[in-house]
């Protein structure tokens, strides 16, 4: 095969692999224009039932959980504290739950000596279990002490130690929810002290946005959810993916996710290790719940929507080896065009020179995004190797081994 075929073919499988990035949104975006001109303004009204009086009788609950030494849930504590003192989200907020698995001694009498020095120290239940089950299985501990509390016509609002947000932000989900009777969940996206990570995961959420157009999202973030109980009912707990699982449940009864704006912030893994376990997990968890869960969707556009997602996930190794032979390829044909060894050396020379200067002048950006690529397809890779070597009931066994 000629360097030009080779050339060819390599750029046909990038764009092929890059589906999701590139050609999906395009699609999305056709569609949802279709759709919007096709629907009159009485399907509109039938979409969304927005009303002041529905549903006020729900109560709402916060679940928090938490595990070992994470001196987080301290700082997080007070941040409840300060947000309870706001009048019109004390009315809404009827219990705060604080899932502590495998607790340590030092931390959890932290807890309870900040909880005895709250205003609203009624309010806060904390709940400890001495084995770590997962997170699937601490909410799910909570939504049982929620049932018995409450009743299931409550709205569950389940937030990571280390996530936090503001009074605007938990105001907003808590009305939202209330007031639309086809939204069944929310969601709000973090904001990550990587700038890089903004911009990708904006693109991400644009994305979604069109997704929404049609069906619902395919992903959801799970550092800051919220779901109506007597909709959705427990989690299956050997799911790796508690905000797709809660996702996929809530597009198979054919209920809505509402994507809101909002300001959450969580932090992101910064290590090798952190991200190919945020990433495997990732992998795992979309595969265990499309096999499960897909079949219960009827809706045909939200079939296609999980399965571009996760079309996505198992096609960014091909797009990021791609890439990296375009490179390589495109390098060669430039210097073997070129006129003479001077011209040859020059090109090489030049080319190596603004290598240089770039990842000089940006080199911690380029550091981190390498990792970021790096560790990504690595932990996607060892996903998909885990995959084809377990059937899917041992897949949750081989992650337990490897969780953080």
């Amino acid at each position: 095969m000629e360097v030009e075929e080779l050339f060819l073919f390599f750029s046909a499988l990038l764009l092929c692999s890059s589906y999701y990035w590139l050609i999906y949104p395009l699609i999305l975006f056709i569609s949802s224009l279709v759709m919007r001109i096709m629907r009159n303004s009485e399907d509109n009204m039938k979409k969304c039932s927005c009303k002041d009086s529905y549903s006020s009788d729900y109560k709402v609950a916060i679940v928090i959980p938490t595990f070992g030494k994470r001196a987080a849930i301290i700082n997080k504590l007070k941040l409840i504290d300060k947000i309870l003192e706001y009048r019109e989200l004390n009315k809404y907020i009827q219990k705060i739950y604080i899932v502590f698995s495998e607790p340590d001694d030092h931390i959890l009498k932290k807890v309870y000596h900040v909880k005895d020095t709250m205003k609203n120290y009624k309010k806060i239940e904390i709940i400890t279990e001495r084995k770590r089950r997962g997170k699937a299985a601490a909410i799910n501990l909570a939504l049982r002490r929620i049932t018995k509390d409450l009743g299931n016509r409550t709205i569950v609002i389940v937030n990571d130690d280390d996530a936090f947000f503001d009074a605007k932000t938990l105001q907003n989900i808590i009305l939202t929810m209330i007031r639309d009777e086809q939204v069944a969940v929310a969601s709000v996206f973090p904001k990550y002290q990587s700038k890089f990570l903004n911009i990708l995961y904006g693109y991400k959420r644009l994305i979604h946005k069109l997704e929404s157009m049609l069906c619902n999202p395919a992903t959801i973030a799970g550092e800051m959810l919220a779901f109506k109980l007597d909709i959705i009912g427990s989690f299956y707990e050997e799911t790796l993916s508690e905000d797709f699982q809660l996702g996929m449940i809530c597009s198979s009864k054919n209920k809505r996710i509402a994507l809101l704006e909002g300001n959450v912030v969580e932090p992101y893994p910064s290590t090798f290790h952190g991200l190919v376990s945020r990433t495997e997990r990732t992998v795992l968890g979309t595969i265990m719940e499309v096999k499960r869960l897909l079949k219960k969707i009827e809706n045909v556009k939200c079939k296609f929507i999980y399965v571009s997602y996760l079309y996505s996930l198992l096609s960014l190794p091909i797009s990021t080896i791609s890439l990296i032979l375009l490179i390589f390829i495109s390098t060669y044909i430039l210097l073997s065009q070129a006129a003479s060894h001077i011209m040859f050396l020059s090109s090489l020379m030049l080319i190596v020179v603004l290598v240089i200067a770039i990842v000089k002048r940006i080199r911690n950006f380029v550091y981190r995004f390498l990792l970021f690529i790096l560790s990504i397809n690595y932990g996607i890779l060892k996903a998909l190797i885990r995959v084809l070597m377990s059937n899917k009931m041992e897949v949750v066994a081989i992650w337990k081994e490897t969780k953080v």
